[in-house]
């Protein structure tokens, strides 16, 4: 039976049975079984390679394909962290117009946490790492010379340093 006629009985049986199984997919199958009676006609060293992923092989649940100018980030569904990472500027990555999630830990609540695929424009992602570490700089540098406390925020005013005893580095 010629492969045309094969994909067109496929999809025709699909459609008149009415099943469950969407148009495409029963297209995607048909189109499975024309490459794989093309591969079998061809010789075996002439085989074209597969893109395939073996079954058992270490993968990361949290893999996401990368969107280019923007830095991905997954976020728990705890109590107000989706709305700061929105005053922050990250925004919901969707698929299917719906927000990208998935359980990351079951054992909370007997319904699971989950957690949220968010974005945020490269340069944003960028500046705000920049802020944060002249941020930490000078706390380090604060603490190395025991001075400028009342420069610092109140609640990190208290803590003290015993400069004999005490080696702070700085790693840069």
């Amino acid at each position: 039976m010629p492969i045309k006629d094969l994909i067109d009985a496929e999809i025709a049986e699909a459609a008149a049975t009415r099943t469950r199984e969407p148009l495409t997919q029963a297209a995607s199958r048909a189109h499975a079984a024309k490459v794989a009676q093309q591969e079998q006609a061809m010789p075996a060293g002439q085989r074209p390679p597969r893109d395939r992923v073996p079954f058992g092989t270490h993968e990361q649940a949290l893999s996401w394909p990368a969107i280019p100018g923007f830095r991905l980030y997954w976020f728990n569904d705890m109590p107000g962290r989706i709305e700061r990472a929105k005053l922050a500027g990250y925004e919901h990555v969707e698929k299917n117009g719906e927000p990208v999630s998935m359980i990351v830990d079951k054992s909370v609540q007997g319904t699971g946490l989950r957690a949220y695929l968010m974005k945020i424009p490269t340069e944003w992602y960028q500046e705000d790492k920049a802020a944060n570490e002249q941020y930490e700089a000078e706390k380090i540098r604060n603490i190395q010379e025991g001075s400028n406390l009342k420069d610092l925020p109140a609640d990190q005013q208290h803590f003290y340093v015993d400069k004999s005893r005490t080696h702070l580095v700085n790693r840069r």
